[in-house]
């Protein structure tokens, strides 16, 4: 199990592509190895122009930084923390469990389309 060290310095970063518009926001304690994971795992890593850092003493620090940062600029690459998507997330499951209960009603695909006139 992996022990968070509150006390140790933590990046702050920002992530903004080429428009200067900041897609992402995170912390780090190895800015190498996030922006490595990044660059391996997220589809939208191409957009990113411009890495911006700040370095915290700590990490509560850090993390009240980076909250404060989603909260307010609500970068469209941050999931966690992001108010819009928590909204598209219930949104979404609210939208997919109607689909999944019409289904399973029977009423959903019995639609069809009306013969045309000719």
């Amino acid at each position: 199990m992996k022990v968070l060290d509150l006390s140790r310095p933590t990046w702050v970063y920002h992530l903004l592509c080429s428009h200067n518009q900041l897609i992402y926001v995170g912390i780090t304690d190895s800015l190498d190895r996030r922006m490595a994971q990044h660059a391996s795992e997220k589809t939208w890593w191409g957009d990113v122009d411009t890495i911006a850092a700040w370095l915290h003493a700590t990490r509560e620090e850090a993390a009240a930084m980076e909250t404060w940062a989603i909260e307010t600029y609500r970068p469209k690459c941050n999931v966690a923390g992001n108010p819009e998507w928590v909204m598209h997330e219930y949104a979404w499951k609210f939208l997919i469990s109607k689909v999944f209960e019409r289904d399973l009603k029977g009423d959903f695909f019995e639609w069809e389309p009306e013969a045309s006139g000719s």
